[in-house]
């Protein structure tokens, strides 16, 4: 892994890796947080919400990063419960990219104080950190529940700016101690495509009202090792987002099985969350508590 503080460090899988009846080789149980806003320390409460961030929502133009495609009918629908978990937990950030402006996407939170995202919204894989991130939980139009920023940003050594490659991940250490608070989602790597639906649920920029949440559930299937594909409907914005269900009776819980990153012209696509995924996600969080 590489992050913006210039360090370089290999991370070994520390996880175990015994399997279960569903088929996980690896699975990190979701958490409860507190409830309580005034337990944030680091962030803020209620903040404001600027216009910036319907800015970094405006259409697709340039080379801001996305992951838009609508397969055939859009069958998105709102969330409106943005501060019930596990949709606190997955935030809109925007942030600021040199010589292209301010620009947003979703991520999942999975630790205290660690975000996962694609690398496309951290970096652009040749050198350039993006900035100036700040990160809405519970966001709905023009009300936020809380904001944090953060400390550290952090993609894959492999990463070349390549959108959708498999190493289109990465992680954004907060400056606040939010999964102690809100909660955070498990995750978990799976040897083969699961039956049932899974859903991608994040902030995309072509609906309205603005800064609004929307999901859409379908089955996954397998693209390669590293890879999802599905027919789940996304939109800029959405890019980060993770791809997820209630894995009820579970210690995964609301769990997250990959980082959602390309639209396609017949299916989407995002990153799966491997072994060497999953404990590296891991290691982020024991090293940023």
């Amino acid at each position: 892994m590489e992050d913006s503080t210039g360090a370089t460090w290999t991370i070994s899988p520390s996880l175990s890796t015994a399997r279960g009846g569903t088929g996980a080789a690896l699975t990190v149980p979701a958490s409860t947080g507190t409830g309580n806003l005034t337990d944030l320390v680091g962030g803020q409460i209620f903040p404001d919400v600027p216009d910036d961030v319907a800015a970094a929502l405006a259409p697709l133009s340039g080379s801001r990063p996305g992951a838009r495609a609508v397969i055939g009918t859009d069958d998105r629908t709102r969330i409106t419960n943005v501060t019930a978990s596990p949709y606190v937990q997955m935030p809109l950030f925007i942030f600021d990219r040199p010589g292209n402006g301010t620009s947003a996407c979703t991520g999942w939170l999975y630790g205290n104080r660690t975000l996962a995202t694609a690398a496309h919204c951290l970096t652009d894989g040749q050198g350039t950190w993006y900035t100036n991130f700040r990160v809405y939980f519970g966001l709905d139009g023009n009300t936020a529940y809380a904001q944090c920023g953060y400390n550290v940003l952090a993609a894959p050594t492999g990463w070349d700016g390549t959108t959708g490659s498999a190493y289109d991940w990465g992680v954004v250490v907060l400056n606040c101690n939010a999964g102690n608070v809100l909660g955070s989602m498990g995750y978990q790597a799976l040897d083969s495509a699961p039956s049932g639906s899974w859903s991608v649920t994040g902030y995309p920029a072509d609906k309205s009202p603005a800064n609004t949440m929307w999901t859409h559930a379908a089955p996954v299937a397998v693209q390669n090792s590293d890879k999802w594909k599905y027919e789940i409907d996304t939109y800029h914005g959405q890019s980060g987002a993770p791809i997820w269900r209630l894995e009820a009776g579970t210690a995964c819980g609301n769990c997250a099985i990959g980082i959602h990153t390309t639209g396609g012209t017949t299916s989407n696509s995002g990153v799966r969350i491997t072994n060497a995924v999953g404990s590296t996600l891991h290691a982020y969080s024991a090293r940023y508590p």
